[in-house]
């Protein structure tokens, strides 16, 4: 059995205003991808305090977005609500003909999405319906394929690590 060197950690998070890219640079990347970044969507959500905050890396076209969700706040902001809005911007960033692959490191909201599709009434009373089932009759009505995978957080995965960020400085914005 082999042992190897323990990853170093990692560096604080930037905060408004620091190159996201030569942060997301200076993290060590782990393991080797099952897919090649530069044809994928990732997207990711954050809480801080009680903001919400959503980060989209399009690796396809080199794209960073902070997504600052507006409306409620307290306990409808929670992270399947931020992971949920970084989901439906990447879908409305994308065209409509266009096939997009979108990953996420929710398992949570890929599981609610799978629930509102199969069972659309069972989600009548739930605090995230709206934005549920937007999301969903976003990805019905779109005419190119969207699967979304899920993918392991926090470590090193590049295109999941700058939304990460992404996410976490739309929240922090928020709550300061």
């Amino acid at each position: 059995m082999a042992f190897t060197k323990a990853a170093p950690p990692h560096p604080a998070p930037p905060s408004v205003g620091v190159d996201l890219a030569a942060f997301v640079a200076s993290l060590p990347t782990q393991r080797p991808l099952r897919f090649d970044s530069t044809q994928l969507v990732y997207t990711d959500g954050s809480k801080q305090g009680s903001a919400i905050g959503a980060g989209v890396y399009d690796g396809r076209r080199r794209r960073l977005v902070s997504v600052m969700p507006r409306g409620h706040a307290g306990q409808l902001n929670t992270v399947p609500k931020a992971e949920g809005t970084g989901i439906l911007a990447a879908l409305q960033a994308v065209p409509d003909g266009e096939d997009v692959t979108l990953l996420t490191d929710s398992l949570t909201l890929i599981h609610m999405l799978r629930s509102v599709l199969h069972n659309p009434t069972g989600y009548r009373v739930h605090k995230h319906k709206h934005m549920l089932k937007r999301t969903v009759n976003t990805m019905l009505s779109r005419q190119g394929a969207t699967p979304i995978f899920k993918v392991r957080a926090h470590i090193g995965v590049r295109g999941n690590e700058l939304a990460d960020t992404a996410a976490g400085i739309a929240a922090a914005a928020q709550h300061a």
